[in-house]
Formats: C-alpha cells, sequence, structure tokens
C-alpha cells in the first residue's frame, strides 16, 4: 500500500522516538498519547487566555467605576420612593426603599429611615423623601395635609361635585344672615372663605383647608347647609 509523504514521515518519527526510547525507563510513548498531550496543551492555553480576557474586563469596570466616583464625589443613602402615594398617607416600610445616590445630586432634608410619619402632598414614584414633604410624627390622616394657619372644614353639598379634586383651590359662598328669602331673586350671597384648599371630596361633602381666620364663617356656613363652591384657577 502507498502512503503519501505526510504520513510516512510521520510513521518513521514516530518510529524514531520509540527507539530512542528504549534505553530509557518505561515503555515508548505512542502516537495518541503524543496527541491528547497536544490537546491537554491546547486547552490550558484557550484557559489561560479566558481568564486573561476576565481580568480584562473586570479592570475595566472597576475603573469605569472609579472614573464615576471621582466625577460625582462622594455617596449617600437616601429613601427612593417605590410606588405613588397621594397626600395624608402613612409612609410605610415597603413604600421606599435605601438607594445609593451620588452626594452632589442628594436634595436638602433627604431621609435614610422614617417612621410613622404622613406625606403631606401627593409624592411620587422615585422621588427622594424628604423632611419638608412630611408631616410631624403621629398625626392623623387630614392633621397631616394642613399647612401653618390652616384648619379643615367639611362642608355638606347637595351632589357629589363633579369636577373638584384635590388640591383644587376654591371659594365659599353662602348665604348672608338671616332668613332665607322666599325669592331666589332677592337672595344675597357673600364669601365666607377665600382660596381654600380641597383636601377630599366626599359623595355628600368636602373637605376644606381654610385659614384660622375663615374657620368660623366657613363653619357656620357649613351648618346652615347651603354652600356653594366656586372654583378657582
Amino acid at each position: 500500500m502507498r502512503h503519501d509523504r505526510s504520513t510516512d514521515d510521520q510513521l518513521a518519527d514516530h518510529e524514531h522516538r520509540r527507539r530512542t526510547w528504549r534505553g530509557r525507563r518505561g515503555p515508548a510513548p505512542s502516537l495518541r498519547g503524543s496527541r491528547v498531550a497536544r490537546r491537554a496543551a491546547r486547552s490550558r492555553l484557550a484557559g489561560v487566555v479566558v481568564a486573561g480576557v476576565v481580568m480584562l474586563v473586570v479592570v475595566h469596570h472597576v475603573r469605569a467605576a472609579d472614573s464615576t466616583l471621582a466625577e460625582w464625589g462622594d455617596t449617600s443613602s437616601v429613601l427612593v420612593l417605590r410606588t405613588d402615594l397621594p397626600a395624608g398617607s402613612r409612609v410605610s416600610p415597603g413604600d421606599v426603599r435605601l438607594r445609593t445616590w451620588p452626594r452632589s445630586l442628594v436634595p436638602d432634608g433627604a431621609l435614610q429611615e422614617v417612621d410613622d410619619r404622613r406625606v403631606t402632598t401627593d409624592v411620587r414614584r422615585g422621588e427622594v423623601l424628604v423632611e419638608h414633604r412630611l408631616a410631624p410624627p403621629h398625626r392623623g390622616e387630614l392633621a397631616a395635609m394642613l399647612d401653618q394657619g390652616e384648619v379643615a372644614v367639611r362642608v355638606p353639598v347637595a351632589a357629589p361635585p363633579h369636577g373638584v379634586a384635590p388640591g383644587d383651590r376654591v371659594d365659599v359662598m353662602a348665604p348672608l344672615g338671616g332668613p332665607l328669602p322666599d325669592s331666589i331673586d332677592t337672595l344675597q350671597v357673600g364669601t365666607v372663605a377665600t382660596d381654600a384648599r380641597v383636601l377630599r371630596v366626599e359623595d355628600s361633602s368636602v373637605v376644606l383647608a381654610v385659614r384660622r381666620a375663615q374657620s368660623a364663617a366657613t363653619t357656620g356656613a357649613a351648618l346652615g347647609g347651603l354652600v356653594a363652591l366656586v372654583v378657582r384657577r
């Protein structure tokens, strides 16, 4: 049988190594064994290359993180809202999560913990929880929504006030003192509260935040049972 030149060379090389090995201890290496050794060497080389690539990637990300930290400066932990909360809601542990922010972006009054506090205004998911958006501890829902110098007054309405929503500003109108006239044409109406803030809209009433100086007149109008709300722009 005729072999090509490359095959003959391989067989001759193997025979030469086998004869040379005779004088040494142990059996002569086989052609198969040398191939296995070469595969193992290639595998080790591939492992070294992969490890080197991984190391380069890690070093790149570490340097990028160091560069970002150097750009933004120190960091600080802050509470970030995980959900929207309407005014007066109590902030529970599940409503917030602790996140790390660059200190240069942290707003004044940012909190790192909260306990038995209610928000005074509507807050949105992703906002940093800050002190000035929270009522003092142990306040009820309505009290939490009041600003300094305000009181909450519930005024009756004949029907659900369509188009009026929490946060709207309204003037409170009511008949002037004395018995109601027989004709609506002679009814005298006056303003008992201006720029009142709507806190809550219910089926038969609206809860308003009015200035303390206007609270008596607003309460008297509410007790009279005939009140109109004029929505301000």
